[in-house]
């Protein structure tokens, strides 16, 4: 094995900007119909990808074809799909690779959660946000799987909530919990096969499924030069996604990224709704 230290030169780091580009690459995002999904197509697309979208609401998914469309010269497909149909799961991924001819990464992002005290919890309320976080992820990761073999990359969605619980939605923290587990065991997993899979797990976050939750939040998205503010933007977490995704992240698998600003509270946590 040579261990000579090779020299790195400024060549060696120029481009810096292009290694965020994903130029002839194809990327499916789950739960691109509204909030933080629609950020990460948009966000994507600006790098480059063609882009294949996904959502249960098919007039939301609409809109954002039309501003994908309108923005960005990329290829797009609409996928309408339920992730709590495994179904629905197989023939998104069938069709996503049908239509954009390949796919490069896949970004799971849909999920969903509702507020409820654990003591009075449905075995159905458990089960579909199971479902649509947790397992919706791993099957989508598992038909994409042949595609990506070879330099694949999947990015996750996490949660604060999955790191440090979350009162009233103990369903929705396990799950989240689950697939920062599954993105360290499919990256063990797949790293034979290079394919990285990591995840992101924002902190609190304004999107419409939780703009209700930060009425009195002191600080929103207005100023991202501060980190210390209680609430952030979509933008904020696809930027890191898209670093994941992309070759500046060549050495990094397993990994989950906290999106949150300043450490948390860990008796106060709201987490962010997809």
């Amino acid at each position: 094995m040579d261990t000579t230290v090779p020299e790195i030169e400024p060549s060696d780091v120029s481009g810096v900007a292009d290694r965020l580009r994903l130029d002839g690459e194809q990327a499916l995002v789950t739960g691109a119909g509204n909030g933080m999904g629609r950020v990460a197509a948009f966000t994507f697309a600006a790098a480059g990808a063609d882009i294949a979208i996904s959502d249960r609401l098919a007039d939301d998914l609409a809109e954002t074809e039309t501003k994908l469309r309108e923005s960005f010269d990329v290829g797009v497909a609409t996928i309408p799909a339920d992730l709590s149909d495994p179904d629905d799961i197989v023939e998104l991924i069938d069709e996503a690779v049908a239509t954009l001819g390949d796919l490069d990464v896949l970004l799971n992002v849909a999920g969903m959660s509702t507020e409820e005290e654990s003591a009075s919890m449905s075995v159905k309320a458990w089960d579909l946000v199971q479902d649509v976080n947790l397992r919706g992820p791993f099957l989508c990761a598992r038909e994409a799987y042949p595609h990506l073999r070879g330099g694949g990359r999947i990015v996750n969605v996490a949660s604060i909530a999955g790191l440090y619980g979350a009162a009233d939605m103990s369903h929705y923290g396990a799950a989240k919990a689950g697939v920062r587990n599954l993105t360290a065991s499919l990256a063990n997993e797949w790293a034979s096969e290079d394919v990285r899979v990591n995840a992101v797990a924002p902190g609190p976050t304004l999107t419409p499924g939780a703009a209700g939750l930060f009425a009195d939040a002191d600080r929103l998205t207005h100023d991202r030069s501060h980190v210390d503010r209680d609430v952030g933007s979509p933008a904020e977490v696809a930027d890191t996604m898209l670093f994941l995704a992309s070759s500046m992240a060549s050495f990094v698998t397993g990994e989950t990224i906290r999106v949150g600003g300043a450490p948390p509270d860990q008796t106060d946590v709201s987490p962010v709704l997809e």
